[in-house]
């Protein structure tokens, strides 16, 4: 996960997606709670989502905070 340096208030984030093929170990989704992300936005559509994470990733997460 990388931050992106926008003169923004608050942080602005890019990563591959979570359980996708660039992250074979399923570490993405840990670092967004780590790093407190409230938004995601995905340029990926539910279908492809499903297609290469093998998941809902638009159906949120259970038992996380």
């Amino acid at each position: 996960m990388t931050e992106l340096p926008f003169p923004l208030k608050g942080k602005i984030y890019r990563s591959p997606m979570p359980f996708g093929t660039y992250d074979e170990n399923g570490v993405v989704l840990n670092e967004y709670f780590a790093n407190q992300i409230s938004v995601i936005v995905s340029l990926a559509s539910p279908g492809e989502c499903e297609e290469k994470a093998h998941r809902n990733l638009y159906g949120g997460v259970q038992g996380r905070p």
